[in-house]
């Protein structure tokens, strides 16, 4: 926040951590109502679909947390090989939540909640162009 006369406003930044506040908080909001659900007195059960590199992140980070909040929810992760197996498994119902890297399919909502730098590591004698340029990597 800044300061503006007897008040506080947000800075560009903290606008942007308000927005993906609300966006975690509405997520986080949607998988409750989805451990709502009981049949025979057992949890609801929620299919996350992810690709392999961010499934340590999912079953690491993610799972164990909201398993300490939804006891009775049950979490089966849905491996997929990239982000189109991962859009598949959600519109044939086999997912009902995703994670996964973007760009998503123009029929989807995303919701980013965390961002990530990833670079190239070379050896030092290999020459590469700053910055490096998706479509090098093809």
């Amino acid at each position: 926040f800044a300061r503006s006369g007897r008040g506080v406003v947000l800075t560009p930044v903290g606008e942007q951590v308000v927005r993906q506040a609300r966006v975690a908080l509405d997520a986080v909001e949607a998988i409750e109502g989805l451990s709502v659900a009981r049949a025979n007195g057992r949890g609801a059960e929620l299919r996350i679909a992810v690709t392999a590199s961010l499934e340590p992140e999912l079953t690491g980070r993610l799972v164990p947390r909201f398993a300490r909040h939804q006891p009775t929810a049950r979490v089966r992760v849905v491996r997929c090989e990239d982000r189109d197996q991962v859009a598949a498994a959600l519109r044939a119902g086999r997912a009902d939540l995703a994670l996964t890297d973007l760009p998503v399919p123009g029929d989807m909502s995303a919701h980013p909640f965390e961002q990530r730098e990833v670079v190239l590591v070379s050896p030092p004698a290999l020459r590469v162009r700053e910055p490096v340029p998706p479509a090098a990597l093809d």
